[in-house]
């Protein structure tokens, strides 16, 4: 199970931090106020930041090996 939701996990993380980038970009390039640019450019980074990391330190923390099956067992043909 490890071996699939790592790969698209780090999927996720490429794709906010390449999200992150383009609301940077746009930020600084058409705001009208380039010094209230600069500081919400400031603090949008930081916030981004301590989500990505924190998030990434949560996912981590899953202990993967003890997730055998998350799907429910099937009736066998004795119950019936």
């Amino acid at each position: 199970m490890k071996l699939l939701v790592v790969p698209l996990y780090l999927l996720f993380f490429l794709a906010v931090s390449f999200t992150g980038f383009f609301v940077v970009f746009h930020l600084l390039r058409y705001s009208v106020n380039k010094r209230v640019a600069r500081f919400t450019v400031l603090l949008f980074i930081i916030g981004t930041g301590i989500l990505l990391v924190s998030n990434a330190l949560l996912f981590f923390s899953i202990p993967f090996d003890t997730i055998t099956n998350p799907l429910p067992p099937l009736p066998s043909e004795s119950q019936f």
